[in-house]
C-alpha cells in the first residue's frame, strides 16, 4: 500500500510539471504600469471667431446602500378560531329569556409517559414541536381512531398530537 501511494504522487508530480510547461518553462516578463501623463488645464478667453475646447466630464452618481434589516425571529403563532359576536339587536320591546345551553366542561387531562413527543400531526413521520414531561395538563380535542389525540397544553395553548396510550382516560 505505501508503495502505491508514493507511486502516485509521483505520476502526479510529473503530470502537474509537464502540464505547467516542464523545461521549457519561461516566466512571463513583467511589465510595470506608468501613470499617463495629465493635462494641465489652461485658462483661455474667448475672442470672437477663436475655436473653443470642449472638455468631457463624466458625471457618477452614487447612491448610498440601505442597510439589510433582518426580521426578528419571533415565536411560531398557532391560530385559533375567533370568537364571533352577533350585531346587537334594535331595543324595540323587551324579549324573553331564553335557556342558554351549557358549555360542556373541557376534558383535561395528564399526559402519563416521561418525555412525550407533541407533533404537528397524527404519527411519528410529523415533526416534534414540543417535548412533555409527566404531568403535564392538555385538553384533550379530538381522536383520529388511529392511536392518535389531538389536544392543547394548558399552559401555553399549544396545539398538537400525541399517542393516546400516554394520556389519561377521560
Amino acid at each position: 500500500m505505501p508503495k502505491l501511494i508514493i507511486a502516485s504522487t509521483l505520476v502526479l508530480f510529473w503530470a502537474f510539471y509537464e502540464m505547467s510547461g516542464g523545461a521549457d518553462f519561461e516566466a512571463p516578463k513583467r511589465t510595470e504600469a506608468t501613470q499617463a501623463p495629465t493635462a494641465t488645464p489652461e485658462i483661455a478667453t474667448r475672442s470672437a471667431g477663436s475655436p473653443v475646447t470642449q472638455v468631457a466630464f463624466e458625471v457618477v452618481e452614487t447612491t448610498p446602500l440601505e442597510p439589510v434589516v433582518q426580521p426578528a425571529v419571533t415565536a411560531p403563532v398557532y391560530y385559533t378560531e375567533p370568537t364571533i359576536f352577533p350585531a346587537p339587536a334594535a331595543v324595540s320591546a323587551p324579549v324573553a329569556a331564553t335557556p342558554v345551553a351549557a358549555v360542556p366542561a373541557p376534558d383535561l387531562r395528564v399526559v402519563t409517559g416521561d418525555r412525550v413527543n407533541l407533533r404537528q400531526g397524527p404519527g411519528t413521520q410529523h415533526s416534534v414541536l414540543i417535548t412533555m414531561s409527566q404531568g403535564t395538563e392538555a385538553t384533550f380535542l379530538e381522536a383520529n381512531g388511529d392511536g392518535w389525540v389531538k389536544i392543547q397544553l394548558s399552559e401555553s395553548n399549544q396545539i398538537g398530537w400525541m399517542t393516546a396510550r400516554l394520556l389519561s382516560d377521560g
